[in-house]
């Protein structure tokens, strides 16, 4: 991804300037040097996830903040060119954005051109489809800012009745509706229409569980959202049923490859073609989520494998980890220095697998 980045994603050096050409889309030196406090690295390291555009096929990166990359750029890897785009350039930065003696970037969710700050997405970045935009469900407060891909514009809609750093987000990937569960003393189980532009709160006490370690995912046929992850004192995968009414969470008594809940943030998908969870936790192996008897597979790959994505990066994978329905492959984005890995799943292994 660093190709296509301004600058060369370099941090901002004063004694040795980064070599910005303009002819190339870069900004001017002194307005990159304003919101690279450190390496384009940290726009996947500082707590950051993606999200996966059906409409072009392609896989969004948007992250950084605190005290690292402040840009607000996005970058998109497209899987029908296999190339990365720049498709949001980031804003210049003035004093007014940065805390005193470059202690990071202010409280205050925008710029001073009013664009949303750079922030750590966690799990909280989504494409929505239905408006066609990449939203933001938390920046630790509780707004909802959305970058239309079409008119290349950000734009500010309606609040989220809650709040909380590392929340949780999914989308339904048939009908494009949201499902979000905020991290706070008294967390909320909530519903979002897209279309509508329509909060609903759905439970208003969804248990005292922080699930700042976990990511989610929606079942769309059975109405689930699972989450799986881990912290120090609590390692175990939740779900919720979204039937009318939806419950509340549920912490399962798990079985199995459990390895994938004692990750932080892993990747987590559901795949339609097997009918089962999917999660990535780093190296060349899968787990497999079986609803019906609560058990997570560990699935390797075939002797005949080359590719390696490697460890997962320090702070986690979240949304950099996706399944485009239509390639019926899942891509992984592990570091901006690092090749974009596809997987395709073997149904037939699979299917032999669970019987057992």
């Amino acid at each position: 991804m660093r190709q296509v980045a301004p600058c060369g994603g370099v941090i901002r050096n004063s004694k040795n300037p980064p070599k910005c050409d303009p002819s190339k889309g870069d900004p001017s030196v002194e307005c990159y040097n304003s919101y690279a406090l450190k390496d384009i690295s940290h726009i996947v390291n500082g707590w950051s996830g993606g999200a996966f555009d059906e409409k072009r096929q392609s896989l969004l990166i948007f992250g950084g903040g605190h005290k690292g990359w402040a840009g607000n750029d996005i970058y998109s890897f497209s899987l029908e060119t296999f190339k990365w785009h720049r498709i949001s350039d980031a804003s210049c930065l003035t004093e007014d954005d940065i805390r005193p003696n470059m202690q990071g970037l202010r409280d205050n969710g925008y710029y001073s051109d009013n664009t949303p700050r750079s922030f750590h997405t966690y799990n909280s970045i989504q494409y929505l489809r239905n408006i066609d935009s990449l939203c933001r469900f938390s920046g630790g407060d509780n707004r909802v800012d959305c970058y239309n891909i079409s008119s290349n514009k950000w734009t500010q809609l309606s609040d989220i009745p809650g709040s909380g750093i590392g929340l949780i987000s999914a989308v339904n990937p048939i009908n494009g509706e949201v499902w979000v569960r905020t991290n706070q003393r008294a967390s909320k189980l909530l519903f979002y229409n897209p279309r509508a532009d329509n909060w609903k709160t759905v439970k208003s006490r969804d248990g005292s569980k922080f699930l700042y370690n976990w990511t989610a995912a929606i079942d769309p046929h059975n109405n689930l959202m699972l989450a799986v992850g881990g912290k120090r004192n609590l390692r175990a995968t939740f779900l919720w049923n979204l039937e009318d009414p939806p419950s509340s969470i549920q912490l399962l008594n798990t079985k199995g490859d459990l390895e994938i809940e004692h990750t932080k943030n892993p990747g987590l998908q559901y795949d339609p073609t097997i009918g089962k969870f999917v999660a990535w936790r780093g190296g060349t192996d899968i787990f497999i989520f079986d609803i019906d008897t609560l058990q997570w597979i560990k699935h390797s790959a075939d002797l005949d494998n080359r590719a390696d994505p490697g460890n997962q990066v320090k702070n986690g994978t979240y949304g950099r980890f996706r399944y485009s329905e239509k390639h019926n492959v899942y891509v992984l984005m592990n570091g901006v220095d690092s090749n974009v890995y596809l997987y395709r799943i073997d149904k037939d292994a699979i299917a032999e697998k669970l019987k057992n």
